[in-house]
């Protein structure tokens, strides 16, 4: 799954591709966790034919609420959004979707579960250029 967030105007927009309906639900339970009411609405597929939706938080508070529950900070810059991610409890590796084996990469979060590990992961793809990330407990190895 990719996650691109954008920020503007106390509104949060977070588009979502993926082929996987389980992906969009682990997202949709983040925001159910932390009590944030969002509009959900589909949009076109990606260039990678993965399905689209459409997230939508409106409202400074409801937007703080969510970075504090995920453990992640929205940051605007220009016309771009970046994300920084923080801490949690238990560590995860984020791995990259790629095309290409010699294209992995897996880096160390922290979180405090396993649907808000998925999120982190997914909102760093987007912060690497990555097709995509995936989520597991556990470190990533050092070569």
């Amino acid at each position: 799954m990719l996650l691109i967030p954008e920020l503007f105007d106390n509104t949060l927009t977070i588009y979502a591709y993926s082929h996987s309906d389980s992906e969009f639900r682990s997202i949709e339970i983040v925001f159910r966790n932390a009590n944030v009411i969002m509009d959900r609405s589909r949009i076109g597929n990606d260039d990678r034919g993965r399905r689209g939706y459409k997230y939508i938080v409106n409202g400074k508070g409801l937007i703080e609420k969510l970075e504090k529950f995920v453990g992640i900070r929205f940051i605007t810059l220009g016309r771009n959004t970046d994300v920084e991610i923080g801490g949690g409890q238990y560590p995860y590796k984020c791995k990259r979707i790629a095309d290409l084996p010699s294209q992995q990469a897996c880096e160390t979060i922290y979180a405090d579960d396993d649907h808000l590990a998925f999120m982190k992961c997914c909102l760093l793809a987007r912060k690497r250029n990555w097709l995509g990330g995936d989520s597991e407990p556990g470190t990533c190895n050092r070569s």
